[in-house]
């Protein structure tokens, strides 16, 4: 796995402020490479989203000397001496950021003399993307606009563009701006325009930053918000004159195929305008989005076109990197909270970087999805400051309490083979003025226990249960079911109290209550999200099921003619379980599954109860096939195969609620296994916890524990 940094470097008890990041000095990059990192998250050149004058000022500006002296760098000069130590940051692109700051100059306005941050109240100017695109100071930087575009910009109207601001503007159904709001920092004078990659102006801006980038010297990409315009829907975006065209086209291209029908299929589409449409009949964009009118079809819509335009800058930042350098630049991307809507794009980025949206620990249903949707290619986590427990966390962390939640924050992501971001100076949301740092010593701890260790991390877990999530039947609804997703407490000072739960306004997503059912039946399982043949591939094959003894279909309401003849076949050899709706496409394909030896589910009117009697089909089912099992339920066994062995992630979660510190634990461990040459376990510190085993009946390998600390590793050869 990548030792990753969610490197911002906000600064302490300071507003975070977008997207420009403060300067980097010597003493981060040996902490970094005390660290053991390998990577940087969101880490430098983000500038681009003030102006693209004001990127190349960021990137190669002179540094004076009372900064020098501090060891502070521009941001070329930082990308240079982390890749001279093995560290690649990676230059961020916020795609969905548009910006305008309060300013002041000096006299003949050729220096900034504050900006965003003024030292005084009274009058200002401003600088942003409207200056930019206008030359308003021509004597601000040595390059105008002409000078990156020296024919212009011209939108798709033909229209000769001179606001970058308004121009690139995601829109409200009644025309007005949608803001990147959750950037705007509270109390500020600054705003930010939402945008739409949809409007080719923007992505011809977005691609000539890639450009400076890479001639700068970076040699890998994040583009942030992957999603652009989807972005904006929680902003009452977007619709704009774009948007409008392209998704006109795409309903005509669908009635064309004939997949069109009811109310829009009659419509007169050459005069559809959809914002219009919600604005005569007085809805309220996006409230109840499941229930609006057409939000479905405008909904697949925006996924293929945001897929469409977000692989193409993808390959435009690869052929920029092989025409200009002759090298290949790596990318990654922002798939928040590992949507559904993502996944057609997954495979063209070399690594994957998430916010997860509700950050809380002990939800290890979503890891094991995420460790399914993701496969073979790369995850890395960071946390989100929104709907979660940050702020708390690092409340605790100032107070000295937040040590074994530090631990349990990264250990419980690596366990299941995925990169939690070490966090320096990370995002801490609009409101907070501080940022994310991990305790200094421990995340020390961490960071070299998994860089010893590194071996003994991965996403093959051995697990004999797997669970399917199809693409198509959640592509809307998992997105959709955040709007009733709650936060519940029960404890503000617990942070393992923290739990999600919903309300009427979202679309219930059976596979996370299914999944949370078998994590705490002890039911350890994998992931396979089943692509849908159209915009993500289905590539399931025998093979992929051949190691399961158990097989659950988790409200797949779609399937391929593959897959389930696949599953088909399979329910005649293994345990079938189908829960919910199943291959609904596929006329009489439940009832052929049924007829090969399946077992059918349907929750209907009863979702609850049939949860239960599910539940009591998997105890049945599972009680001969057990690979793991353990004694304890303040404890969590996360097993994983690597470097030849069995490795145990043990969580223990008995918590001192005064302390905040993990109490010393024991678990008896049952685990099918032939006599082992060795058994050794390991703590993060070092400290020694009590191991003993033995072999047992029926081929099992029994373990006990003791002396606990909130993480151990147990290594099994």
């Amino acid at each position: 796995m990548q030792r990753a940094v969610y490197f911002q470097t906000w600064l302490p008890h300071r507003p975070n402020t977008h997207p420009v990041h403060p300067m980097k000095n010597q003493g981060m990059i040996e902490d970094l490479e005390r660290n053991h990192a390998t990577m940087l998250a969101w880490s430098m050149m983000g500038g681009g989203a003030v102006s693209l004058p004001f990127l190349e000022s960021q990137i190669y500006s002179p540094v004076m000397p009372q900064a020098r002296f501090h060891g502070y760098m521009n941001e070329k000069e930082f990308n240079e001496e982390c890749l001279r130590r093995g560290i690649t940051p990676y230059a961020v692109i916020y795609q969905a950021q548009n910006w305008e700051f309060p300013a002041r100059f000096n006299e003949d306005k050729s220096e900034i003399l504050e900006i965003n941050i003024l030292r005084r109240e009274g009058d200002h100017d401003w600088y942003g993307l409207r200056e930019f695109t206008q030359d308003t100071y021509p004597k601000l930087f040595p390059k105008k606009f002409a000078d990156y575009f020296p024919g212009g910009l011209v939108n798709s109207d033909g229209e000769k563009v001179t606001d970058l601001w308004q121009e690139c503007a995601a829109r409200t159904i009644h025309g007005e701006v949608s803001h990147s709001w959750w950037v705007e920092v509270e109390g500020y004078t600054q705003t930010c325009h939402g945008t739409c990659r949809n409007n080719p102006v923007w992505r011809k801006y977005l691609e000539k930053q890639v450009e400076i980038v890479i001639d700068a010297g970076a040699i890998a990409v994040q583009l942030d918000e992957t999603e652009n315009p989807l972005t904006t829907i929680a902003y009452g975006g977007c619709f704009c004159k774009d948007c409008m065209k392209l998704f006109r086209a795409w309903l005509k291209r669908r009635r064309d195929e004939g997949n069109l029908h009811g109310e829009l299929a009659d419509m007169d589409l050459d005069a559809f305008d959809y914002g219009v449409y919600l604005r005569d009949r007085h809805i309220r964009w996006p409230e109840r989005l499941k229930d609006i009118p057409f939000a479905r079809e405008y909904w697949e819509f925006q996924v293929e076109t945001e897929n469409k335009y977000f692989q193409e800058i993808v390959q435009y930042v690869r052929d920029y990197g092989k025409k200009t350098r002759g090298i290949d630049v790596k990318v990654s991307a922002n798939f928040f909270n590992l949507h559904m809507l993502y996944k057609s794009s997954l495979d063209t980025v070399d690594l994957c970087v998430t916010e997860n949206r509700r950050t809380i620990l002990r939800r290890h249903e979503w890891y094991r999805m995420a460790a399914g949707y993701t496969g073979a290619r790369e995850l890395i986590l960071t946390e989100s400051p929104y709907d979660g427990f940050i702020q708390k966390f690092v409340e605790h962390i100032h107070n000295g309490k937040g040590n074994d939640y530090y631990r349990l924050f990264v250990m419980e992501a690596a366990a299941h083979g995925i990169g939690m971001c070490y966090p320096y100076g990370a995002w801490m949301g609009r409101y907070a003025r501080d940022a994310f740092y991990a305790p200094r010593e421990t995340a020390e701890e961490v960071q070299s226990f998994l860089y010893d260790n590194e071996q003994y991390f991965g996403k093959k877990s051995g697990y004999n249960v797997l669970v399917l999530y199809d693409y198509r039947s959640n592509v809307f609804r998992d997105w959709q079911s955040g709007q009733g997703e709650l936060l519940s407490i029960g404890d503000t000072e617990d942070l393992l109290s923290y739990t999600i739960s919903y309300d009427d306004r979202a679309s219930w997503v059976p596979y996370f209550e299914i999944g949370k059912k078998l994590i705490d039946r002890r039911v350890p399982f994998d992931v396979a999200v089943l692509g849908d043949g159209g915009l993500v591939a289905d590539t399931l094959g025998a093979e992929e099921l051949a190691p399961y003894d158990i097989i659950i279909s988790a409200d797949c309401g779609f399937l391929t003619k593959n897959q389930a003849a696949l599953l088909r076949e399979a329910a005649g050899k293994k345990k079938l379980f189908i829960f919910g709706a199943y291959a609904e496409n596929l006329s009489g394909e439940a009832d052929a599954a049924v007829k090969a030896g399946a077992v059918l589910r349907l929750w209907g009117a009863r979702p609850k109860e049939s949860v239960r009697e599910f539940c009591r089909d998997i105890d049945q089912a599972y009680a001969g096939l057990r690979v793991l099992d353990w004694d304890n339920g303040d404890i969590y066994v996360q097993q994983s195969i690597a470097a030849s062995s069995r490795v145990l992630h043990v969580f223990n979660y008995d918590f001192d609620r005064e302390t905040h510190q993990a109490n010393e634990g024991k678990v008896t461990i049952t685990l099918r296994h032939k006599p082992p040459e060795q058994v050794r376990v390991l703590t993060l510190n070092g400290s020694p916890a009590g191991l003993e085993y033995a072999p047992a009946a029926n081929g099992n390998l029994v373990i006990r524990l003791s002396r606990l600390p909130c993480y151990s590793m147990v290594i099994i050869r």
